[in-house]
């Protein structure tokens, strides 16, 4: 899950204790609205052929909203992906792709044979046999943490607007 941290959350909060509950109500609306324009956003300008190519849409399917909420003195709530079948997508986040644990070599996975004996591929146009192979490192795509940093002077803008518009009432 990604999260963002707002530095002036718990200010906010604080602010919103002394007001009616429709104050943090309405707060919670537009956050809500605001994740789910956040997931449209990730899935439609990064996930539809921009920075990853599109080949089965598990991985747009995977971007699913974590309503808002609030906890104590944080205001909660996110955009994530990676839910099953799409579980690859943490992976796409990190610095170089391939696993938490990789094996020796900085990145390298193995890809073991494991419906057939052996793994079959052209190599300089002569069939190889293999048993297993070492996948070499893939760069990071991040999208997640991406599409943060570009929506966030906006998602802060918005949710200011909804306190300020609350308030004045």
């Amino acid at each position: 899950m990604l999260g963002m941290t707002i530095p002036e959350a718990r200010a906010i909060v604080e602010r919103l204790r002394g007001k009616s509950p429709a104050v943090a109500a309405a707060v919670m609306n537009r956050l809500n609205a605001l994740l789910v324009e956040f997931q449209k956003y990730v899935v439609n300008e990064k996930l539809s052929g921009q920075l990853l190519h599109r080949r089965s849409g598990a991985l747009a399917r995977s971007v699913v909203v974590i309503p808002a909420e609030i906890k104590g003195t944080e205001i909660t709530g996110g955009v994530t992906a990676g839910a099953a079948p799409a579980f690859y997508a943490k992976f796409f986040e990190l610095p170089e792709v391939g696993g938490a644990a990789p094996v020796k070599g900085g990145g390298m996975w193995a890809v073991n044979a494991v419906k057939k004996r052996a793994l079959a591929f052209m190599v300089g146009g002569e069939k190889v046999f293999a048993k297993y192979v070492f996948h070499p490192p893939l760069a990071a795509r991040p999208f997640l943490s991406q599409s943060a940093e570009e929506s966030l002077p906006m998602i802060r803008e918005q949710l200011q607007a909804a306190i300020d518009e609350e308030l004045a009432k």
